[in-house]
């Protein structure tokens, strides 16, 4: 599907006029929407930076199997500004499918949470994850 949508973009077919909801400045019909400030895309970019090392940080600390409910939560709700109810179902759903197939199906072997090492006891606490 990838390779099909790069000729399509190459050919510059299923491209279309989006009509951009007023950003900056209002924006009729066919135009094309301004850009945004340079400080603003700098801003952005390094909300996003910090959200991937928050990512690598927490998957370190936590293992895979708990950051991904940790950080999942975390984003949609601050990042994303979602409502709680459907913050928690795309988690639970999120770490369910993550768990069922890489830890469950696939017996994929993620190395240990590093709090984990550093504090044994938590293994009882997390007694699923192993």
């Amino acid at each position: 599907m990838a390779i099909a949508q790069f000729g399509r973009e190459i050919l510059g077919k299923g491209r279309k006029r989006i009509e951009i909801v007023e950003v900056l400045a209002p924006v009729t019909s066919g135009e094309i929407a301004p850009e945004l400030p340079p400080s603003e895309v700098h801003r952005r970019e390094a909300k996003i930076w910090v959200w991937i090392i928050g990512f690598l940080i927490a998957i370190w600390l936590l293992g895979f199997s708990l950051a991904v409910a940790v950080t999942t939560l975390l984003y949609l709700k601050i990042a994303g500004h979602e409502k709680w109810p459907i913050t928690i179902i795309l988690t639970v759903g999120g770490w369910a499918f993550f768990y069922g197939v890489f830890n469950y199906g696939l017996h994929i072997p993620f190395p240990d949470a590093q709090l984990f090492l550093w504090f044994p006891s938590l293994n009882q606490i997390f007694f699923w994850m192993k």
